[in-house]
């Protein structure tokens, strides 16, 4: 079944774009979290429109009717995309949203030049090597008990079992409001599918060889875990061959690169896009 993705558009005042990127955001998240990127973006390239994305399952995106997979989500994303004014030749994503960027690769859009990942590892990695389990955030939502009364209940609820505050915090994006309180904008099972298909693909063969006359941009957050110290060498190995294939690590930063420097963000999105 054919999912309408919600989308935002952007563009610099009075510009007319030729090209247009899309920004495709992590788990649990909403196209709205890449906004300033975004509008770093046009800014700096009014010859660039771009584009937020909803993922199916998040924020205003219905929820898909098939298993959540990587490659579910590639393909309305590049139906999406089809559907802009202009052709899309660049996708950016953070996260999750960089496995689904890559994924597009399958099958690459007829525009398409550049994909962008933001600290999304293209490997697989097993529950036992996640410093920060996201499935036990899972299991914590799970236990909560909805409707709530109150926004902050989620936060109360959510830290009682070990869930750190900024992550609670981070989550009460996701809750709507009812007749009856606050009720939970995500499927936790579908969330844990979603998961476990993201952690268990690996996508170094679209890295490494990427398709037609597309590039790859690997931009790594510093003091991210989300990449091992071996997927860190064989990205540099990648970039150092001279190929299509290019990787540039922002010091320091944690896994929300976008929000931590956002300025050094956006500066390597721009030299990508060069």
């Amino acid at each position: 079944m054919h999912a309408e993705l919600h989308t935002q558009s952007l563009s610099a005042p009075d510009a007319n774009p030729s090209h247009w990127v899309a920004l495709l955001h992590g788990i649990m998240g909403a196209g709205k979290n890449l906004r300033t990127l975004g509008q770093g973006i046009v800014a700096a390239r009014p010859d660039f429109g771009v584009v937020l994305v909803d993922l199916p399952n998040h924020g205003e995106s219905p929820d898909t009717t098939e298993p959540p997979t990587l490659a579910i989500c590639a393909r309305e994303v590049a139906r999406t995309i089809a559907a802009l004014p202009g052709p899309c030749s660049a996708v950016v994503g953070h996260s999750y949203g960089g496995k689904v960027a890559l994924n597009l690769l399958d099958e690459p859009p007829p525009s398409l030049r550049t994909v962008i990942t933001l600290d999304s590892s293209p490997g697989p990695r097993k529950r036992h090597e996640l410093k920060n389990d996201l499935f036990t955030v899972i299991e914590a939502l799970e236990a909560v008990p909805f409707p709530l009364e109150r926004r902050e209940a989620l936060v109360e609820a959510l830290t009682q079992q070990e869930v750190e505050v900024s992550t609670a915090r981070w989550l009460t994006s996701n809750l709507l409001p009812g007749p009856s309180g606050f009720t939970l904008r995500i499927e936790p099972n579908v969330i844990r599918a979603m998961l476990a298909d993201y952690f268990g693909s690996d996508l170094w063969h679209l890295v490494a060889e990427p398709p037609g006359n597309v590039a790859v941009h690997l931009i790594i957050a510093g003091g991210s875990i989300s990449y091992s110290e071996t997927e860190r060498s064989r990205a540099a190995d990648l970039a150092a061959a001279g190929g299509r294939t290019h990787a540039e690590v922002i010091p320091k930063v944690k896994h929300w690169l976008h929000v931590e420097n956002p300025q050094a963000t956006l500066d390597a999105v721009l030299s990508a896009l060069a």
